[in-house]
């Protein structure tokens, strides 16, 4: 199992807009190869604050989607134009491997 986390945070104005982007592509994605849940969370003192958690079926999966989904794209896009920051952290069973920050 692979687990890609993007913790970020939402720029002034735009925090509903970039939650409903993240529904939007967590249902878009149920239909690739590998894909097995999303979850959002909303920091209870701070809510600008967002993570975003995928879960894959393997590694190979994860990759896949990373290199060639469009969905991938169209959340750095969200990230670029609707966070102030972000940070993206690729995990398996053994603790982080990658992370890729956006500020």
């Amino acid at each position: 199992m692979s687990v890609l986390i993007v913790n970020m945070t939402a720029r002034p104005g735009k925090r509903l807009e970039l939650l409903q982007t993240l529904h939007e592509l967590t249902d878009a994605m149920r239909q690739e190869p590998g894909f097995l849940e999303a979850r959002i969370g909303i920091d209870a003192e701070n809510q600008n604050l967002v993570t975003f958690t995928e879960t894959w079926k393997s590694q190979q999966d994860a990759d896949a989607y990373v290199q060639q989904s469009l969905y991938f794209q169209v959340l750095r896009g969200a990230i670029k134009v609707l966070t102030s920051s972000a940070q993206i952290e690729f995990s398996t069973n053994g603790g982080p491997e990658h992370v890729s920050n956006h500020d």
